[in-house]
C-alpha cells in the first residue's frame, strides 16, 4: 500500500465526490421540478461518467505526491 505525502485527501478525490454530489442533486431536481423522466440505470450511469470525468479533468495537487510504499 502506498503512503501520500500528507492524510488529507487528494485533490482529485475530493473534485470526483462533489461532482458525484452535484449530479445527484442535478438529477434529483430534474425529476421533482419538471417532467422529465430519468430512469435509475440512466441516472446511475450519469452519476458514474461525471465522476470519472471531474476525476480525470482535475489536476493533482502538489501535496498529492506519494512519498513510499508501507510494508
Amino acid at each position: 500500500m502506498t503512503r501520500m505525502q500528507t492524510a488529507m485527501p487528494a485533490r482529485k478525490v475530493t473534485a470526483s465526490a462533489l461532482g458525484s454530489a452535484i449530479s445527484i442533486l442535478i438529477i434529483f431536481a430534474l425529476r421533482e421540478w419538471t417532467d422529465i423522466e430519468i430512469r435509475e440505470g440512466v441516472s446511475t450511469a450519469i452519476v458514474t461518467v461525471s465522476t470519472f470525468v471531474v476525476g480525470y479533468l482535475v489536476p493533482p495537487a502538489a501535496r498529492d505526491q506519494v512519498i513510499g510504499e508501507i510494508a
